[in-house]
């Protein structure tokens, strides 16, 4: 009777979390004029959870504590912020819609992180899982791609705002198109694919299983990255497989055999896309296109943001912190920051940028600190070597487009990193883990 029910609720909980790695990948809802991911609903049922947590009702590992301390800082400075703009400068108070973003991602990586720790799903379910449904994310890029009765249809689910721009690229070459994709936006799309890129890379290399999949997955992400022509996500790739090589020496402490894989393969890569570039492949001259036309450019549209969002900050306390995202929407000031640790300095301050950066340190160190107790456990070690490598990649991918606030698609790299927390720490705490 007792294996039944814990066969019942092993089963339960694999429900649960294939439910919601589905619904990460969901068109978002449009709720009274916002755009809402479908995961934002289950906010209410984390509360709970978040409670149980806090007065100790659910067994948690310590590692939560100082991830919680830290969202918990970002959350208050983000209030003290929108405070301090709002008021000083609009004369009242604009409750701060942009904190609904910081708390979705504690709620995620709080609830990965406890259902992970307190069960016994398999660490090969989790890989399984998350390879299929990085790839269905990466169909919808596709299928809003090539042209076929299907298209209209993916263009109208996932759209843009109205779908207009979309809709107004049909009938045009492949080439000439950005497809915005899984995360509604082609940017966006380009880092969610570079990241899913380099999830499927971390199992084929470490884990060493399901590699046909994990070849699958590579390539629909290589044709989103093509597809979105996101610069952005292209940096974030190239940084990923650099991080890869430098990862490679550290967990085998051999440098020879990975340094001569890695010039050989990145001698092949610059061959094949030199050669093509010559021949005038159509996919390659628009992507050199656009970046010549960025250094041409001097930096395009991100420079200027910059330098207008730098001139805000005229008062001592703007610095501290920040002039808040309130007031950069309702200050009558129609400007973006896509460069994101500017983004956070002139919105957040110095506090808001040394909470959120603390964050990503914390992990990366945590990540890094577990990595070689894991030398028997290679499924284990590729997700530590995914949540590694995605995460500082991400914060590439930030100089062109955010991490922290990415609204659609944005929950995603937080629910790896939330399994791979969860999976240490509970192998941990059964001392399965190699101390030496």
């Amino acid at each position: 009777m007792h294996i039944k029910m814990q066969n019942y609720g092993q089963f339960h909980s694999k429900f649960v979390i294939s439910v919601l790695l589905l619904c990460s990948i969901l068109p978002v809802l449009n709720i009274a004029g916002y755009g809402f991911p479908v995961l934002y609903l289950f906010i209410p049922i984390c509360l709970f959870i978040f409670q149980f947590y806090l007065f100790g009702w659910i067994p948690a590992p310590k590692i939560l504590q100082p991830i919680t301390i830290l969202f918990v800082l970002i959350i208050v400075e983000v209030l003290l912020s929108t405070v301090v703009g709002t008021i000083t400068e609009l004369n009242s108070f604009i409750f701060p819609k942009d904190l609904i973003q910081y708390v979705a991602r504690y709620f995620c990586i709080l609830f990965f992180i406890l259902i992970f720790y307190n069960s016994d799903i398999s660490v090969d379910f989790f890989v399984k899982l998350f390879l299929a449904i990085m790839s269905m994310a990466m169909f919808v890029g596709l299928a809003q791609w090539f042209s076929w009765p299907g298209q209209k249809l993916f263009l109208s689910l996932y759209k843009f705002r109205d779908g207009s721009e979309q809709l107004a690229q049909l009938g045009r070459e492949l080439y000439q198109l950005r497809v915005h994709g899984v995360a509604q936006f082609a940017t966006a799309n380009s880092g969610v694919a570079a990241f899913a890129f380099l999830y499927a890379t971390a199992i084929y290399i470490f884990y060493k299983r399901y590699k046909p999949f994990c070849f699958i997955l590579m390539v629909l992400s290589l044709l989103n990255i093509v597809a979105s022509q996101g610069r952005a996500g292209i940096l974030m790739l190239i940084a990923g497989i650099v991080i890869f090589y430098f990862m490679r020496i550290y967990t085998t402490n051999r440098s020879i055999k990975p340094t001569l894989w890695f010039i050989l393969v990145f001698a092949a890569v610059t061959y094949i896309l030199w050669g093509l570039y010559e021949k005038g492949n159509p996919f390659i001259s628009q992507i050199m296109y656009r970046w010549n036309a960025l250094i041409e450019s001097g930096g395009g549209a991100r420079i200027e943001q910059i330098k207008f969002s730098l001139s805000l900050l005229s008062d001592p306390y703007h610095y501290i912190f920040g002039i808040s995202r309130a007031f950069q929407s309702y200050g009558n000031l129609s400007f973006h920051i896509e460069v994101e640790p500017i983004n956070i300095f002139v919105l957040y301050g110095v506090l808001g940028f040394a909470f959120q950066y603390s964050l990503i340190v914390l992990l990366l160190f945590y990540f890094i600190k577990n990595l070689k107790c894991f030398k028997k456990q290679p499924e284990i070690m590729a997700l530590i070597v995914a949540s590694f490598i995605g995460l500082l990649s991400y914060q590439v991918f930030s100089l062109g487009y955010f991490f922290f606030r990415e609204i659609r698609i944005g929950l995603i790299p937080w629910i790896l990193m939330g399994t791979t927390i969860g999976i240490v720490e509970r192998y941990k705490k059964n001392q399965l883990v190699d101390k030496r």
